[in-house]
């Protein structure tokens, strides 16, 4: 406990607890490449103790001090907050200004090392002003990072990448393409990695049932998708002070209280938010509200008592026509 209150009066602590050892661990037998073990660092109890401490106590604050450009690594944030930002900032024709302002607004250098520049049409000095500007060249759809903005969802060529990477939680899977991996699943389930063709023993449908109803717990791809969309939906109501719901808000307007974007309008687009908020009609009918002061809950048109709309409860007494009667 002296340590710790030597730490908490002075912020410091002796150098020497933060003495460390690197050891290398090999993976395997008979190791003889660097590549082959697996270094670990050896510190001592008592600054791993401090350490756990600090950040316990540090979880609460991070997220009021760090700026709300930062979405990885913070409590509460997550990195598809940025790729959607992008997604919506491109569909919006926002680009020019971007990297004009980004670094005026957060103070921030763009590194020009992991920057591309991506041709738009025909430029035939694409290469000498890519070195001029210290970049490589790039291709459009770009990704960010590593999902591709500025396409549409429901192109099934778009998902191609899919099969090494998934972008369900932002895209709207389209029927065929979740065929398509399935299949992947299906087939290395009874074959393995080989290329012979192997029977499948059980129906796909048990096998994706839970463990409790004998099945291995294995997700359907179209249900799982929209569970991963309605999320947005979700924390687009709950989550109002957040950068990226701004964005959603400040482009589209609200409706339903400020728990939902208004119907996203744009014909063709590429917008992300478009598909997502396609989710919301079905999403409402499986949330109920609680009533508290009354400002973000509407009374005819939100669920919040008995098991359906009032509007829809007293939808004959609402139609009849009002009878004046004179005494």
């Amino acid at each position: 406990m002296g340590t710790f209150q030597e730490f908490h009066s002075h912020g410091t602590f002796e150098k020497s607890l933060n003495a460390s050892f690197i050891a290398l661990i090999p993976k395997k037998g008979n190791a003889s490449d660097i590549k082959d073990f697996r270094p670990t660092s050896l510190v001592r109890c008592m600054y791993k103790l401090i350490a756990k401490v600090f950040v316990l106590r540090m979880r609460n604050v991070l997220d009021g001090i760090i700026s709300e450009s930062q979405n990885a690594f913070v409590g509460g944030r997550q990195i598809l907050d940025s790729v959607l930002i992008a997604g919506e900032c491109v569909d919006s024709r926002y680009l020019r200004c971007i990297l004009t302002c980004f670094q005026a607004v957060f103070g921030l250098k763009i590194n020009v090392g992991k920057s591309v520049l991506i041709p738009v049409g025909e430029v035939s000095n694409i290469s000498s002003l890519a070195a001029v500007l210290g970049c490589g060249v790039g291709a459009f759809p770009p990704p960010y990072p590593g999902l591709p903005l500025g396409i549409s969802s429901i192109r099934v060529g778009t998902w191609d990448p899919v099969i090494n990477r998934y972008f369900l939680s932002l895209f709207q899977i389209s029927c065929s393409v979740a065929e398509r991996i399935e299949k992947i699943q299906r087939d290395f389930l009874w074959g393995g990695k080989g290329e012979e063709f192997k029977y499948h023993l059980v129906n796909w449908e048990q096998v994706c049932k839970p463990l409790k109803f004998g099945g291995l717990g294995i997700q359907k791809l179209v249900p799982f998708n929209r569970a991963l969309l309605g999320k947005w939906l979700w924390r687009f109501g709950k989550e109002h002070h957040r950068q990226w719901r701004r964005v959603i808000s400040c482009h589209f307007g609200e409706e339903s209280g400020g728990w939902s974007s208004r119907p996203v309008s744009i014909i063709g687009g590429v917008s992300i938010w478009k598909f997502i908020q396609k989710g919301w009609d079905v999403f409402s009918t499986h949330i109920r509200f609680k009533v508290r002061n009354g400002m973000n809950v509407r009374f005819w048109e939100d669920l919040w008592c008995c098991d359906q709309l009032l509007s829809l409860s007293f939808l004959v007494s609402l139609a009849l026509p009002r009878i004046s009667i004179l005494m």
